[in-house]
């Protein structure tokens, strides 16, 4: 028997999904210098090791985490948005942007690997 994939589960399965999206797409892209593309590329690998450990955690599963994998999700849906305008433009504002809503992703994803790591945190 299968369980189901908790919403918490579920936003840290997404936000993951469009960090190796994004990853992927920096090999493409045309706009951007190479030195920026790679750099953004390590960052992007870095969350996605982070998204990777979490996502297995207890925490996870519980309602405790939803105010912390919702506000991954909504940071990577906007990393995802901005790679799309990123990939059409390639200017120096959509790199901006970009790097911005990526600088916001770390911190959302920052948040919930010291929430969801449950040192000295006692569920009773």
């Amino acid at each position: 028997m299968t369980s189901a994939i908790t919403p918490g589960e579920e936003q840290v399965l997404r936000a993951l999904d469009i960090c190796r999206r994004a990853a992927e797409a920096m090999t493409t892209l045309g706009g951007p210098d190479e030195a920026w593309r790679s750099g953004t590329s390590e960052r992007l690998t870095r969350l996605q090791g982070t998204l990777d450990q979490v996502k297995d955690r207890f925490i996870i599963k519980s309602k405790v985490c939803l105010p912390f994998t919702a506000r991954c999700a909504e940071r990577a849906a906007a990393l995802e948005a901005s790679l799309q305008a990123l990939g059409a433009d390639g200017s120096a504002g959509a790199t901006d942007a970009f790097a911005g809503d990526l600088d916001a992703l770390e911190k959302a994803v920052r948040t919930l690997d010291g929430r969801s790591d449950m040192r000295g945190m006692a569920i009773t």
